[in-house]
């Protein structure tokens, strides 16, 4: 069984790898204390969120480039930048957005619940 650091290596100036690390020793002994086995796809699942967030991120700097990186994933990373962007801005204001944005940027909740707040709003 893969990881740590050999499942996914993040770039450090994001401050994600001992989170990950965390989350990935809490998904082994779910698995192990419910089915006395491992299963490297769910391990998988879980740094695929925080691995295209931080690859997305590294796109940003002039000269970056990623190699066997499908359409797919390169969309989503896009989509998470522009997405992240207005985020970020309506969290200098409001604090709700805020609150919420730290909950994700801390790995506490899903990247995805932040599509609400980069939507616009609705008065």
């Amino acid at each position: 069984m893969t990881m740590g650091d050999a499942l996914c290596a993040l770039n450090p100036v994001y401050g994600q790898g001992m989170t990950v690390s965390l989350l990935s020793a809490l998904e082994l002994g779910r698995q192990m204390a419910q089915e006395g086995k491992t299963s490297q796809k769910r391990f998988d699942e879980l740094v695929a969120g925080p691995w295209l967030t931080v690859a997305g991120e590294d796109l940003r700097v002039p000269g970056c480039t990623l190699e066997n990186v499908s359409a797919m994933a390169r969309l989503t990373m896009t989509l998470n930048g522009i997405l992240g962007d207005r985020v970020m801005f309506r969290a200098t204001f409001d604090p709700d957005a805020h609150q919420r944005a730290m909950r994700v940027l801390h790995m506490v909740d899903p990247p995805s619940a932040l599509i609400p707040l980069a939507l616009p709003r609705v008065v």
